[in-house]
């Protein structure tokens, strides 16, 4: 405050504190009696020096008591003493004695209070010219640039001055600020080179604040002066200092591609990769230098990267697919399984459809690339454990197992397949070969029965099954499924064939089934097709007499009569025919009309005649009887009768 500032009423104001608590500081007590000696006395004082002035031949002593008198009147009697009387005492100090900094620094004050900028810069210039301290220097060069800025306006001139204060004290932040910002913005790109290479060599900069120019400098060279050539030993500079700076790697990328330098881009970024922690970052990089690899086409180094990056993040759908197609386009079918397997655990269970995209993916490598059966059988199987209705895992599965010989899998699906597949002719391939092989091979006959019925069911022409289940129903002693096999085949033939079912079907009903009214119905349905039929007749009359079905019985015999060839036969019909009317039926009309057809063929018929004439009688039916005995004209056998 009493030297620098020159402000003596708060320079007192301290010095009264510092007594206050140090009451007899010796420092104190001097500056405060000499502050008012020099107060009470300072005009005589100044008058008296500057007379003594007069008689002073040395410059420089001249200009020390010059200053010191301005210092003086400006200290104690400001009040009392013009401003420009003091300019020009110290006007004349400094031109007696340009290195008076006491008298430059009092003008600059003074200057600076009045506004008058070219005058403080010019005294500014020469205390930064004329002192042999070089802070000073420098502070006075620093002043003037930011009076010449920030007050004049000159641009110009603020540069030459910073340019000078950085010569003073190289890296001075405001300086580099300003004629960077300067330099910059008039496009003066040599001269900002210039600026950072000096300060460079100026090796004022503390560890790590080189790494900021180097960078400056390169990116100067590169983007402003588009000399990438005179950039990249700065860059290089920089991927030293540090290996995953983003700025650095843009050039590196840029310059390697125009350089078709591949090698050396993947190299820059494999040291950034290693100086980089695990993160986004460098998942980034690995992926990059992974894409570079293959184009290199060093696939093994891609596959490297990518692997890399999966473990960091096992969720990279591109990782993933790259290494898909490294591994496919390397052959390296076991690590492409690997992958596949990864990407299937990190499917929920409840994504059904994507487990089985992945699932069917690696099915397909087992199955044309490893060629391994048995581990296409696992999957095939996780593949159905999921879709129970897939066709075509159904259809490789028959495949391998009939490839690996496990017969009874290979039935099992087999039939699967026959179940699910939509094409009609391969559904009854495979069951005949199914039911072929559990006949052939495994003598299963339920199992086969179950193939051949399946068959039938879609084809009931088809020969073989009909003749494979006729076989295993009469092994098996399965009377009700063979007599309901024959009337399917009934259903579907006509003529002769139809006869021999419809046959069978009723000896099975009678014999097999205890079925005797069906056994009836069907030999009914035969003579209605071929009256003839050889022994179906007899076997009818049979039939009806165990069944006790005398009305079929009648209606046998009555064809009986039709058919027969001569009187003696038809004779011999009708008398059983009268019996079974009569006796079994209850029937004396019918029975009647049996008998008198017999007479109808032999009018003296005895046994007819008697039968008649019993019945007759029993009923009084006298004109019956007279009827009777008159046909023959026999008057006494009706009288003896009567």
């Amino acid at each position: 405050l009493e030297d620098e500032l020159i402000e003596d009423d708060r320079a007192l104001a301290a010095y009264k504190r510092l007594l206050e608590l140090r009451p007899d500081d010796p420092t104190a007590t001097e500056a405060i009696e000499r502050g008012e000696d020099q107060r009470r006395a300072w005009k005589e004082l100044t008058e008296r020096k500057l007379d003594d002035t007069k008689s002073v031949e040395d410059a420089s002593i001249r200009s020390s008591m010059l200053s010191w008198v301005a210092e003086t009147e400006y200290r104690y009697g400001r009040a009392e003493v013009a401003l420009d009387e003091l300019v020009g005492l110290l006007e004349e100090a400094v031109r007696l004695d340009p290195r008076n900094r006491r008298a430059c620094l009092l003008l600059e004050r003074f200057y600076r209070q009045q506004e008058r900028w070219e005058d403080a810069c010019r005294i500014l210039e020469i205390l930064a010219t004329e002192s042999s301290v070089r802070e000073e220097r420098f502070a006075a060069w620093l002043r003037l640039a930011r009076i010449v800025v920030r007050k004049l306006g000159n641009e110009g001139r603020g540069v030459a001055a910073y340019e000078r204060a950085l010569d003073l004290s190289p890296g001075y932040a405001e300086a580099m600020n300003f004629l960077s910002d300067c330099f910059s913005r008039g496009e003066q790109w040599d001269h900002l080179v210039a600026l950072y290479e000096d300060q460079l060599r100026s090796g004022s900069f503390k560890s790590g604040q080189d790494l900021g120019i180097w960078l400056q400098i390169a990116m100067v060279q590169w983007r402003m002066r588009e000399r990438p050539d005179l950039a990249e030993p700065y860059f290089d500079k920089v991927r030293r200092a540090e290996p995953a700076h983003p700025g650095m790697l843009g050039f590196y990328r840029a310059w390697c591609e125009e350089k078709e330098d591949t090698g050396k881009l993947v190299t820059i970024l494999t040291d950034a990769q290693r100086a980089l922690p695990d993160g986004e970052q460098r998942g980034q990089l690995a992926a990059e230098i992974a894409r570079l690899a293959e184009n290199q086409e060093d696939v093994h180094k891609a596959i490297e990267q990518y692997k890399a990056l999966m473990r960091q993040d096992p969720g990279n759908l591109d990782a993933r697919s790259a290494l898909k197609r490294l591994y496919r386009q390397t052959s390296a079918w076991t690590s492409l399984v690997d992958v596949l397997r990864h990407e299937l655990d990190a499917v929920g269970a409840e994504d059904v459809p994507a487990r089985l995209s992945v699932l069917r993916e690696i099915a397909a490598v087992y199955r044309d690339s490893i060629k391994s059966d048995s581990a296409l059988v696992t999957v095939l199987g996780q593949i159905l454990a999921l879709d129970d209705r897939d066709v075509d895992a159904v259809r490789e599965l028959c495949r391998v197992y009939e490839s690996l010989q496990r017969w009874r899998d290979l039935l099992v699906h087999q039939q699967k397949l026959a179940e699910l597949s939509e094409d009609r002719e391969e559904k009854l391939t495979l069951l005949r070969a199914a039911g072929k092989r559990w006949m052939e091979q495994f003598q299963n006959v339920q199992n086969a029965t179950d193939v051949y019925e399946r068959i039938f069911a879609v084809d009931p022409t088809d020969e073989e099954a009909r003749q494979r289940l006729r076989e295993l129903y009469q092994r098996r002693r399965a009377w009700p499924q063979l007599f309901t096999l024959l009337e399917k085949e009934a259903e579907l033939t006509d003529g002769e064939p139809k006869v021999q079912l419809l046959t069978e079907m009723a000896k099975l009903a009678a014999e097999r089934l205890d079925r005797s009214a069906d056994a009836i119905a069907l030999f009914k349905r035969i003579l209605e097709i071929e009256p003839q039929a050889p022994g179906v007749m007899d076997a009818l009359e049979k039939q009806a007499e165990r069944d006790k079905d005398y009305e079929t019985v009648a209606q046998v015999l009555e064809r009986r009569v039709e058919m027969a060839e001569d009187e003696n036969g038809r004779i011999a019909v009708l008398q059983k025919l009268g019996g079974v009317y009569a006796e079994r039926l209850s029937d004396p009309r019918r029975a009647a009309g049996a008998w008198r057809r017999v007479l109808d063929i032999r009018p003296d018929h005895a046994r007819a005649m008697r039968v008649l004439r019993d019945a007759y009688l029993a009923a009084e039916d006298f004109d019956a009887i007279a009827e009777l005995y008159g046909q023959n004209e026999d008057w006494e056998g009706l009288a003896e009768v009567l």
